[in-house]
């Protein structure tokens, strides 16, 4: 059994996906393996995933089920310990997975390890390098109730964490990741950083984080979700972000 299954989805990226795949193969860190979830490519994804003939890769192919239900699928088909995400349009540097696994074996007791990346565009340049532990060194739940400071790209994360709060939302289209590590951190996950950039995160047109207004949406959309949580403490409604502030506010007119 692998320590570690890294879940590639994919939806018609013939043009990037194998490079996504080799980046993993090139991982200084070989105890892995690696899920392609192809959630309903019309192009030849499929021819491109079997040129590799690398045993430790796995091929499913699945109906359009949006990005939170093809990270579900290669969850549940995976069977590591630790569960690493790679988005089909970005690339793990070479010591990735050898240095967040080691930090995980370090801190047992944590539930995720998250590390910077550098942006590129879509011909490979490098646009900015992210150290998000700069500005945002705790990673408590109320930290992300204000924001999301890394990419699923960027982590490392204990698979019993992900099945104790039920996976992805597939409800939640855009922002999933952040609405998963709220859910997590408020359920007593530790969090830590690995310090160090580990990954090539791909900027580009038709990239999701330049879809503002949906991001926006998908923002208030897991603020509303976790905040009418029946149970919710008291004290803790008290921690509404301002901005949800504003826009309720706003709603009563």
């Amino acid at each position: 059994m692998p320590k570690v299954s890294v879940i590639i989805p994919t939806y018609n990226r013939a043009d990037l996906v194998g490079h996504a795949i080799q980046s993993v193969l090139d991982q200084t860190y070989a105890d892995w393996e690696t899920i392609v979830v192809d959630d309903g490519s019309t192009d030849n994804t499929r021819n491109v995933v079997s040129a590799f003939t690398d045993h430790r890769i796995r091929y499913i192919y699945q109906d359009n089920a949006k990005l939170p239900g093809a990270r579900n699928a290669g969850i549940r088909a995976g069977t590591g310990e630790y569960v690493a995400f790679l988005d089909s349009d970005d690339r793990f540097l070479p010591d990735k997975l050898e240095r967040q696994v080691a930090a995980l074996e370090r801190h047992p007791e944590a539930g995720l390890v998250a590390s910077g990346s550098i942006e590129v565009d879509s011909q490979g340049k490098p646009l900015r390098t992210l150290r998000p532990w700069l500005f945002q060194p705790q990673l408590t739940w109320q930290d992300w109730l204000y924001h999301c400071p890394f990419a699923p790209s960027d982590v490392l994360v204990q698979r019993d964490w992900l099945i104790r709060v039920g996976l992805f939302d597939v409800q939640q289209h855009y922002v999933e990741d952040w609405d998963l590590w709220l859910r997590m951190s408020f359920a007593g996950c530790p969090m830590l950083w690995e310090p160090a950039t580990l990954c090539l995160r791909t900027v580009h047109e038709g990239s999701m984080v330049r879809n503002a207004a949906a991001m926006t949406a998908g923002m208030f959309r897991l603020l509303d979700k976790f905040f009418a949580q029946p149970d919710l403490p008291e004290a803790v409604r008290g921690d509404v972000p301002p901005g949800r502030r504003q826009r309720d506010a706003s709603a009563r007119g």
